[in-house]
């Protein structure tokens, strides 16, 4: 769904004695044999089984994992939103949740209550947010996303351009004060990487979708950036709002990112300009400049005017951005990436 946050991907742990059905397949004896003496020269435990359907991919082990300062045998799961097929772009919450459930179930390599499910505890959590822009004005976003990027001098941290976006920091190796963040061309990827899912499930793929992603590692990690969530069971997490997610998402935002400075480029003086016009046009620009949109660099410099003032000098500062500042090649632009910037969240 277009601007609403939800679940994408995630690892998810159910203790082994709460699952009533192990498959075979995730406790086979695999041998090595001889080929000239049929002699067993090695013997291992293969506990897993990956699947891939039409696009989907996914993959059951069993193996111990701390749980509340316990370890515990337990059936892992990875689990994706391409598992709700056609509402796939809906991504995982409450409502869809059961759909996750019954396609889990139906791989028939193990079986658990929906009780059980719920009460998993989850890790490596991929939150995503889609909206819809132009892929050309994206890229000048990113081009000044990655411009403000706070720099690292440690090995796997910082910003790395992909084919249809950018990424920072990586999976493996994120932190709560380097996190995980992902915003690529969401259309562009299902084309070309996910063609196979989309052409088995999906009927329609919105033109120039996008997609903001984040991960959160771990409990810890879930914790700092969530501050009321008790624990980071399944449950727990379909419970989470919409302003919970968004509150994380500027977090780590604000963990990549420094504020959205560039550099100025003052007005020029010509007969028709006041010395007022002048000063509040460069006014208007260094306040954009410093991070600020339009309307945010409107109300700055209104302050507490009454309302026929505020009106009057609405129209005024937006007659001055269109006739002096929109001409500006560095402001050409201004209109379409600020709104790009308001769609990424990247407000500050």
């Amino acid at each position: 769904m277009i601007g609403v946050y939800a679940i994408d991907s995630m690892r998810v742990r159910i203790p082994l004695r709460e699952c009533t059905y192990v498959s075979p397949k995730l406790n086979e004896l695999i041998h090595k044999v001889k080929d000239e003496t049929g002699e067993i020269i090695e013997t291992e435990t293969k506990n897993w089984e990956r699947i891939e359907d039409a696009g989907i991919k996914t993959k059951f082990s069993i193996g111990t994992e701390k749980i509340e300062n316990n370890y515990v045998q337990c059936l892992v799961m990875l689990v994706n939103a391409k598992m709700l097929k056609k509402d796939y772009l809906k991504g995982i919450f409450k409502d869809t949740l059961p759909m996750i459930y019954d396609y889990l179930i139906s791989q028939n390599l193990a079986t658990f209550s929906m009780d059980s499910f719920l009460n998993a505890y989850c890790t490596d959590i991929d939150i995503k947010r889609d909206f819809i822009e132009d892929q050309r004005v994206m890229q000048y976003a990113i081009k000044l996303m990655v411009s403000n990027t706070i720099p690292h001098k440690e090995m796997n941290r910082g910003v790395k351009k992909l084919n249809n976006g950018v990424e920072f920091n990586t999976r493996q190796n994120a932190t709560n004060s380097t996190p995980y963040f992902k915003i690529y061309g969401k259309a562009n990827e299902l084309k070309t990487k996910s063609l196979d899912f989309a052409l088995n499930h999906l009927n329609d793929i919105p033109n120039d979708l996008q997609r903001a992603e984040y991960t959160i590692k771990d409990s810890k990690h879930l914790k700092s950036l969530i501050k009321s969530i008790p624990n980071n069971k399944l449950l727990t997490l379909m419970e989470c709002t919409q302003c919970d997610f968004e509150n994380a998402y500027q977090i780590i935002l604000r963990n990549i990112l420094g504020h959205r400075m560039r550099e100025t480029q003052f007005i020029e003086k010509n007969d028709k300009m006041t010395p007022t016009d002048i000063v509040l046009i460069n006014a208007l620009i260094g306040l954009m400049d410093a991070g600020m949109t339009l309307d945010r660099a409107k109300v700055f410099l209104m302050g507490t005017m009454d309302r026929v003032n505020k009106s009057k000098w609405n129209d005024k500062l937006n007659s001055y951005f269109n006739a002096y500042i929109k001409p500006i090649e560095n402001y050409s632009n201004y209109d379409k990436l600020e709104d790009a910037l308001v769609k990424i969240g990247y407000n500050f």
